[in-house]
């Protein structure tokens, strides 16, 4: 069995369910599963806070690159880097990769092959919902929704965008029926969630760090991560994937930076 992880950027992963994967994935591995991180799009020219002397694509991919293989380490997942260009490498500023279109990215068709053949042979997916509109999280989900075929995905909210941005009820690729919502409470596995996002320190401040883990889906005061499903789930694969249960109470603090 296989957990696929589809990532449009280094980072996405351990922003938008850092904490859940903390929370399943010691009992998926226990099971037998196999967890793979597929990353899509890892040549950048975006580091906004990396050293000054990181600059350029071939610097910039190197060090996201080393970023996502610390946080693939510390998660236990196997590894998998596209090696696409973001939409960084093309020139977009952040007004224009909100909107720029898909349908005549010239990276389009290479994105919908290479993320179909990751998502292959798998059990579970796990994508974005491209909240907020970020051309590459477009282009991925795009992909991951002609590829899926009979394969149950959960997707999530992208954060940071999902910190600004009212999610609506997603609908189904296969069906267009509403997806279901699964809040996951992600209290004992903050720390961890911190953790996993000091990987990336060429993308986020601590104030960042704390901006992350302080979303609220539902509003409420509990910090939970949103994953939404097909109404069709089957119920054993929610509770191998922890949805609809009540978290743990045994935080176990963790500390990345020195390491």
């Amino acid at each position: 069995m296989r957990l696929t992880l589809i990532a449009p950027h280094p980072d996405d992963i351990a922003l938008s369910v850092g904490g859940w994967l903390n929370q399943v994935g010691p009992r998926l591995r226990a099971a037998g599963w196999w967890l793979d991180l597929v990353t899509v799009f890892t040549r950048s020219v975006y580091a906004p806070l990396a050293e000054a002397d990181v600059r350029g694509e071939d610097a910039v991919s190197r060090l996201r690159l080393a970023e996502d293989l610390r946080f693939a380490r510390y998660q236990e997942l196997r590894y998998s880097a596209l090696g696409l260009r973001d939409c960084s490498c093309l020139g977009m500023d952040d007004e224009r990769e909100l909107v720029a279109p898909t349908d005549t990215d010239p990276r389009r068709s290479t994105v919908d092959r290479w993320v179909a053949e990751a998502v292959t042979g798998s059990t579970v997916v796990v994508a974005p919902l491209a909240v907020g509109g970020h051309v590459d999280h477009r282009l991925v989900r795009h992909a991951v929704d002609n590829a899926l075929g009979a394969t149950p995905c959960l997707w999530y909210e992208d954060l940071p965008y999902a910190l600004e941005t009212t999610v609506p009820t997603p609908r189904s690729p296969a069906d267009d029926r509403p997806l279901c919502p699964s809040l996951v409470d992600i209290t004992p596995h903050l720390p961890a969630k911190r953790a996993g996002l000091t990987c990336y320190r060429s993308q986020m401040s601590d104030g960042d760090i704390e901006d992350i883990l302080g979303y609220r889906p539902d509003g409420g005061g509990t910090a939970t991560e949103r994953l939404w499903s097909s109404p069709d789930l089957a119920p054993h694969l929610a509770h191998d994937l922890g949805l609809g249960e009540p978290a743990p109470s045994h935080p176990t603090p963790v500390d990345l930076e020195d390491k």
